[in-house]
C-alpha cells in the first residue's frame, strides 16, 4: 500500500516538469517572445553568424559549421578583415607582418641608400662616406675633405686639396702663391708663370713691360728677380714715376723702385744697395 502512494506521488511531478520543458521550447521558439537584436532561434535566419564572423547564442556560420569558440570565421588565420565572432580569438593586425621599403627597418640605424649632403654626416653610418663632389667626406660629422683642408696646401701638387672642384694655380686661393720649385714662380691669373722672365708679369703679377721690352732676370746675393728693361727712359718703365729707370752699373736700363710705397698690394720692397731696388712676394 505504501508503494502505491509513491507511485502516485511521482507521477504528477514528472507530468508537471514535462509540461514545464514543453512551455520553455514553445517560447523559445516563438516569434513573439525572441529578441532579433540577439539572433536568438536556433537554425533560423536570426540564428545565423553575421559576415563579419560575430556568433549567436546558439547558431551556425553561414556555411552551417558551428562557429566554436575561440575559432576565427576564416578558419584561423588573421587577415585584413579576419573579425572573429563572441568569444573568438583576437585577429592580428593585417596577419603576417610585411617588409617595410626597401627591407630596412630605420629605427635599428640601417643607413640610406647614400650620403649625399653635409647634413647626414651627423649620422654615424656616414663617416667616411662621401657627401658632396670632388672628394668631400663625412669625417667626424662634418663634410670636409681628407685632412680637413680648407684651403690649397700647395699650388703645384696636381691635387684639388681642398675640394672645391679646381686645382692648384686654376684655385683662386692660389693667386700669387708660389707654384713651383722657385721662389718666383707665382701663379698668375690662374697660370703658373716665372716672374723672374715673363714681360707679362715681371716681378709681379700683371706688370707688364713695355712693348718689345723683355724682362730680365737678375739672380745675385739680394735675391733672384725680374726688371722690366727701359733703354734709359722712365716712361718705359710700369708705376712711372715711383718706378724709374736705373742708369747705373752694374744692372743699367732696367726699371727700379724708389720706395716702399711703388709695390704693388701683397708684396714687400727690397731696398738694394749698390744695385735695382725691387718688390717680392
Amino acid at each position: 500500500m505504501a508503494r502505491r502512494t509513491s507511485i502516485t506521488r511521482v507521477v504528477p511531478l514528472a507530468l508537471a516538469l514535462a509540461t514545464a520543458f514543453s512551455c520553455n521550447g514553445i517560447l523559445d521558439n516563438d516569434p513573439r517572445y525572441l529578441d532579433p537584436a540577439l539572433a536568438q532561434g536556433g537554425n533560423g535566419a536570426g540564428g545565423a553568424t553575421s559576415s563579419g564572423g560575430s556568433l549567436g547564442p546558439a547558431g551556425q556560420s553561414d556555411g552551417g559549421n558551428t562557429a566554436d569558440a575561440g575559432a576565427s570565421e576564416s578558419g584561423g588565420e588573421s587577415g585584413a578583415g579576419g573579425a572573429v565572432g563572441e568569444g573568438g580569438a583576437l585577429a592580428g593586425t593585417g596577419g603576417k607582418s610585411s617588409a617595410g621599403s626597401g627591407g630596412l627597418n630605420a629605427a635599428a640605424g640601417a643607413p640610406p641608400a647614400t650620403c649625399p649632403t653635409p647634413a647626414n654626416c651627423t649620422l654615424a653610418v656616414c663617416d667616411g662616406k662621401s657627401c658632396g663632389d670632388h672628394g668631400l667626406k663625412c669625417i667626424e660629422k662634418k663634410c670636409a675633405c681628407a685632412g680637413g683642408a680648407t684651403t690649397e696646401t700647395s699650388c703645384s701638387d696636381g691635387v684639388d686639396n681642398n675640394c672645391d672642384g679646381v686645382v692648384d694655380c686654376a684655385d683662386k686661393k692660389c693667386e700669387h702663391a708660389q707654384c713651383g720649385s722657385i721662389t718666383t714662380s707665382r701663379c698668375c691669373s690662374g697660370t703658373c708663370v716665372d716672374t723672374a722672365s715673363d714681360e707679362n708679369n715681371c716681378q709681379a703679377c700683371g706688370t707688364k713691360c713695355a712693348s718689345g721690352k723683355s724682362c730680365r732676370l737678375i739672380n745675385d746675393s739680394d735675391g733672384r728677380r725680374g726688371h722690366c728693361e727701359c733703354a734709359g727712359t722712365n716712361s718705359l718703365c710700369p708705376g712711372n714715376p715711383e718706378v724709374i729707370c736705373r742708369n747705373e752699373t752694374p744692372n743699367a736700363n732696367v726699371c727700379a723702385q724708389v720706395e716702399a710705397s711703388a709695390c704693388p698690394s701683397g708684396q714687400a720692397f727690397v731696398d738694394v744697395t749698390g744695385g735695382p731696388n725691387y718688390c717680392h712676394y
